[in-house]
């Protein structure tokens, strides 16, 4: 909720003329930290006040509240021999200038751009193991989530030209475990759960401590991202000359 509130002051003969106004603005926009949709702070409820008398009032008071939700699946199947180690990649790919260089040849110098891939999404590594009775099935499951986070830049200057170089940011996540399941069976892995919160809160120093006049010259906003990603691997064991037989008969 944001409140802008203020006051001016004018005596009759026009001698005094005092105004004074509190306006609170965030250092960035909010959810700009946390919001991978980008949801705005924009749109809401709005209402203004006036009172017109020997004296003028006014108020403002804005109040938003968003909220989103993506869901996600991806349905990968592999097929691996007997304590093989198997991937499953579920990535985004990004380009980023990631270096410089120069070119001397000619009068000027000339900047090239070296490009460079960023890789950011799911990562799913299983190395099966099948039991001697062939009824069961033990999984080495390490799955591993890389989120990109804003990226930084440097300014590079050579002359007259001017270069961003971008310094990508991820935030990993790996878990790793072993189970042991049935042939045919299913397991469930999660723990691979991130939450951001951001809280912003603006006043005027002193008085933003006190109840009442913190609600009327401040402002307060919060917002939370939170992503859960569960891995649900189910197993067959397949024998090459049953397999066979039941194909080809």
């Amino acid at each position: 909720a944001q409140i802008a509130s203020g006051f001016e002051i004018v005596d009759a003969q026009g001698e005094i003329d005092v105004r004074a106004a509190a306006y609170n603005a965030f250092s960035l926009p909010l959810g700009s930290s946390v919001s991978p949709f980008e949801i705005s702070n924009r749109g809401g409820f709005a209402l203004q006040y006036n009172v017109l008398d020997t004296y003028a009032l006014e108020a403002i008071l804005e109040a938003n509240q968003k909220s989103q939700q993506f869901r996600r699946l991806d349905a990968p199947r592999v097929t691996a021999f007997n304590t093989q180690i198997s991937h499953s990649l579920v990535i985004d790919q990004s380009a980023y200038i990631a270096d410089a260089e120069v070119n001397q040849t000619g009068v000027v110098p000339v900047i090239n751009p070296v490009i460079e891939i960023l890789n950011a999404g799911s990562i799913l590594q299983v190395r099966p193991t099948v039991s001697h009775d062939r009824k069961y099935v033990i999984l080495e499951i390490e799955p591993t989530l890389a989120v990109q986070l804003p990226s930084r830049f440097k300014t590079l200057t050579l002359g007259l030209t001017n270069l961003n170089v971008e310094f990508p940011v991820l935030s990993v996540t790996n878990i790793k475990t072993t189970v042991t399941i049935p042939d045919g069976g299913t397991v469930l892995v999660g723990g691979l759960k991130r939450t951001i919160t951001q809280d912003s809160q603006v006043g005027i120093p002193s008085i933003s401590r006190l109840p009442l006049l913190d609600f009327l010259l401040g402002r307060k906003g919060q917002a939370r991202m939170q992503s859960n990603l569960f891995v649900l691997i189910s197993s067959k064991i397949t024998v090459i000359r049953d397999e066979e037989s039941n194909r080809f008969n």
